[in-house]
């Protein structure tokens, strides 16, 4: 008997077919897309047209506008992909990836780049190198070269789809390279919102062979709690004997078990960061049998320094009445191309001579330096400068060199420059430093700066150090001050928020203020984690043209009650410990605060230019101070200059005190503009016009 076979529909191999399709195609679907927790692998970034043409703020051609962030410009063979500085005006370049054809291990290109040769016997170190700095923040340019940048996605991870910022789910990160000359040492580092320094591998590349770097997302978690869902940059860097040509393609993350096509290469050193610091903070030692001279004094005429300007870059600190240091800045007037050279002195006679010091090592003290301060009442004090170790935008490197003067019991003495902050990615204009005078921490140095960071924003950072300055560390994770961001992201890279660091109870509090609507804010650090930002004042410096170089001072008097001003403000702002009040003290514009024993002074100046006329300028004015007396009240200002001249530069106006200064009188330097001078005033504490007439 013959069983009648059921015919299947002739639709039905129509849907298999669709329904083998499609299985094929979500197989094989582009890494690009948000991966599916069980896919093997995922691209981040391949150097194809059609991947880096997709999304926004790309453009066809150089031109300025918020609108075009990168630009992918067609060549001969290939195309350039290249990320922009900064708007509106300029369509200068923060760097560019060449995608060119020939050999490659994925799509049809790949990222193609050279390394020049570093010969380390002819170039001198610009600061004091560690085994730290070489390793995670090798120097990319200026002085003493150790590494080449070969590529790194700053701004564009950022501003990709947020998918291929989240590594979660994979296991190892693989990079593809190929170099026709070598060996070649490379540095792979990987970094999230907050982590630093970042994790950091090393490898070393054979001649004209194709390998695969590899680095552990899950050991990097473990040990050094990147969080892979916040991937925010990679980059890579290369040291060679040889000019060689380096290929890179087929950035990806996959999961363990992946079968690799090419060798992979591996760094077992460990990843865990060592860091070494005292048990307890160190502060420089003066001899015992150096007396400070704290004999009442009365105030008297003003004495020359030197000729030049204490803005942008200067501070005024002192032991007694007989030492003191002052740093200024000076002009070959000779040469009318000359720049602003940073410049230190001191008199052990009370200001009838003066001795040279070694130079801060300061570099661009427009916009790459800060301005400098006293860091406690024996008269140390810190330059900290970006610009020896500018390495352009978005690269870290060892960029913050910081210059420490100590006061010796004889005179003060300059230390080779070390390093502040190598996390930057752009130049410093600014940047506060303290040190504790009381507590368990007594003696550790606080430092605060705004910077743009690694997402291109702009947010403030804070580091402190147990060893005087030469080591710094990150308050946590990272150095990034939490609530302190202006925004997700900044047009521009210049435009940061001034900031002071003062001591509270046994740390810290740290004030801020953006360029645009935001008024100032303030962070307490608790020795774990910093509070909420607050407002102090709703204040705001819209009207200014640069308010990154704008005044902000704070002491504090025992371990809590803190006195406030900054530019704008028309009073002195003061906290008790529990909340702020205005004090009874109308002024006009800020100032600067300075602490002699228990008497709270404020120096003044008028009225800060808000326009800026061309960089430096000049304006009438008459110094003055307020002192408030131990019992809280105010006395009437005092004029100590007749009206003159005095140096403006941006914003800054030029004259300078210390935030901390002996208990028996305020060092006051300012720029006298006719004259081209320096000077300096002993301002007695206290000050009663009557008697020191």
């Amino acid at each position: 008997m013959k069983h009648k076979m059921t015919g299947i529909p002739k639709k039905w191999p129509v849907i298999l077919i669709l329904f083998i399709q499609v299985g094929i195609f979500l197989f094989y679907a582009p890494c690009a897309m948000s991966a599916p927790s069980n896919q093997a692998q995922k691209l981040i970034l391949g150097f194809e047209e059609a991947e880096l043409s997709r999304g926004a703020h790309i453009s066809r051609e150089e031109k300025p506008g918020r609108q075009s962030w990168f630009y992918l410009l067609e060549q001969p063979e290939g195309f350039d992909f290249a990320a922009r500085f900064e708007w509106p005006g300029e369509t200068n370049r923060a760097w560019t990836w060449h995608c060119r054809p020939g050999a490659h291990t994925e799509g049809e290109l790949a990222l193609v780049t050279t390394v020049a040769p570093v010969n380390t016997e002819k170039q001198t170190a610009t600061y004091r190198r560690t085994e730290y700095l070489s390793y995670f923040y090798p120097n990319v340019r200026r002085g003493l070269v150790e590494a080449r940048p070969l590529m790194t996605s700053f701004q564009w991870l950022v501003k990709a789809r947020p998918d291929l910022r989240d590594f979660s789910g994979y296991d190892l990160l693989w990079v593809d390279l190929h170099c026709d000359a070598g060996p070649v040492k490379l540095w792979l580092a990987l970094e999230d919102n907050l982590l630093e320094p970042p994790v950091m591998r090393t490898y070393e590349i054979p001649e004209n062979k194709w390998v695969t770097v590899e680095l552990d997302l899950k050991e990097a978690s473990r040990i050094r709690e990147l969080d892979l869902t916040k991937i925010t940059n990679f980059w890579l860097m290369a040291k060679s004997s040889v000019r060689t040509t380096v290929r890179i393609d087929n950035i990806r993350i996959v999961k363990q078990g992946v079968p690799a096509a090419k060798k992979i290469l591996r760094d077992s050193s460990p990843m865990a960061v060592a860091i070494v610091r005292p048990k307890q903070p160190e502060v420089p030692s003066i001899p015992s049998t150096v007396k400070p001279d704290r004999a009442a004094m009365r105030l008297t005429k003003p004495i020359v320094v030197a000729r030049g300007s204490i803005v942008p870059f200067g501070w005024v600190s002192a032991y007694d009445k007989k030492h003191i240091f002052v740093a200024y800045n000076a002009r070959d007037k000779t040469n009318p191309e000359a720049k602003d050279e940073a410049r230190a002195v001191f008199t052990d006679d009370g200001g009838r001579s003066w001795k040279q010091l070694a130079d801060p090592t300061a570099r661009n003290l427009d916009h790459g330096t800060a301005r400098g301060c006293a860091v406690d009442v024996t008269g140390d004090g810190i330059a900290v400068s970006s610009g020896p170790g500018c390495a352009g935008l978005g690269n870290p490197n060892p960029r913050q060199h910081l210059t420490k003067y100590t006061f010796t019991g004889k005179g003060w003495e300059a230390r080779f420059p070390d390093i502040l902050d190598s996390d930057i990615r752009h130049c410093g204009s600014n940047a506060s430093v303290v040190r504790l005078r009381s507590g368990p921490f007594k003696g550790r140095l606080w430092a605060a700066w705004g910077q743009v960071g690694r997402e291109h924003a702009i947010d403030v950072h804070v580091k402190f150090s147990d060893d005087d300055g030469r080591t710094w560390i990150p308050w946590g994770k990272g150095a990034a001050l939490p609530g302190s961001q202006s925004a997700e992201w900044s047009d521009g890279t210049y435009g940061y928020p001034e900031t002071v660091v003062c001591p509270y109870k046994e740390h810290v509090a740290c004030f801020w203020r953006h360029k645009r609507k935001c008024g100032v804010m303030w962070s307490v650090y608790d020795g774990s984690d910093w509070s909420a930002p607050a407002e102090v004042s709703p204040v705001t410096l819209d009207d200014m043209d640069g308010a990154y170089r704008a005044t902000m001072s704070a002491v504090t008097k025992a371990d809590q009650e803190i006195f406030f001003t900054a530019t704008g403000l028309n009073t002195v702002l003061h906290w008790d410990g529990k909340s702020w009040h205005n004090e009874s003290i109308p002024i006009e514009d800020g100032g600067m605060l300075s602490l002699a024993g228990d008497v709270v002074t404020l120096f003044t100046s008028g009225k800060v230019n808000r326009r800026w006329k061309g960089v430096r300028w000049q304006r009438r004015t008459i110094l003055r101070c307020y002192q408030r007396s131990p019992n809280g009240r105010w006395e009437e200002p005092v004029d100590l200059t007749p009206e003159l001249t005095i140096d403006e530069y941006r914003s800054f106006a030029g004259f300078s005190v210390p935030p901390y200064a002996p208990e028996n009188f305020i060092p006051l330097v300012w720029s006298d503009y006719d004259e081209g001078m320096v000077k300096l005033l002993k301002v007695p504490v206290p000050l009663t016009m009557r008697k020191d007439k």
